[in-house]
């Protein structure tokens, strides 16, 4: 939670499957706010502890998500008390595999397979209904591209994943967990062929081309033979 605190970001996209946990971050200049972020991670990163001193053992994450839904629910039925401004994801593994879930400024929590929040995120869901099936079989390799490319049609027009906007992180069952950034970032976008650009921005630059191509070749073509002389009786 402390590397997403530092950041400041507009959408992720997590995919949870039985052994593995996935999250594609598209990073932004957009200021985020990180006061509710970090309240929240220092919450749950002080009850895990307490389980372990008190109870040598782990927090499961349904309880340890649960508690701190509690926590900001009550915020809302105390005037005065400032409510959570902000959603989170929030991704983990314990005894019974990785979960995600999505914790919303209401107290609410939902626990899924794979989603998204923030700008442009309806089409990274929409990506990610469509292949979701296919994720059991994959790969973590094949995980990974699947996720950049959600995150890859969230994009607006002029813009592109590269090293500078874009974080993956994994975590899994015998995975600890690691965030590629920068530099270690490029070898997943190498995934995607260099196919960086959102869809709608390949579909127009292959438009353009085809229009240029187009021109080109119209531009080129001789005259009919006899010109525009009209043809009289």
């Amino acid at each position: 939670m402390d590397h997403i605190r530092r950041k400041s970001f507009a959408l992720m996209t997590i995919l949870a499957l039985p052994s593995l946990v996935l999250l594609p971050m598209l990073v932004f200049s957009r200021p985020f706010p990180s006061l509710p972020i970090s309240n929240s991670s220092n919450y749950m990163r002080n009850q895990a502890l307490q389980s372990k001193l008190i109870y040598a053992r782990p927090l499961p994450l349904n309880r340890l998500i649960h508690s701190l839904s509690l926590k900001a629910q009550r915020k809302t039925q105390i005037s005065g008390a400032r409510p959570y401004g902000v959603g989170l994801l929030i991704i983990g593994t314990d005894a019974t595999g990785p979960h995600l879930w999505e914790f919303l400024p209401s107290g609410s929590v939902l626990e899924y397979r794979a989603t998204s929040i923030g700008a442009r995120s309806q089409s990274a869901r929409t990506y990610l209904e469509r292949e979701y099936e296919n994720f059991a079989s994959c790969t973590k390799e094949e995980l990974v591209l699947h996720g950049l490319k959600a995150l890859r049609e969230c994009l607006p027009q002029e813009k592109e994943l590269n090293v500078q906007n874009t974080t993956v992180a994994v975590v899994g069952r015998n995975d600890k967990f690691i965030v590629s950034e920068e530099e270690s970032v490029g070898t997943w976008l190498d995934l995607l062929g260099g196919e960086v650009g959102s869809t709608r921005s390949r579909l127009a630059k292959e438009r353009e081309a085809a229009e240029a191509s187009a021109a080109a070749g119209g531009s080129g073509e001789a005259p009919p033979a006899g010109g525009d002389a009209m043809q009289t009786d």
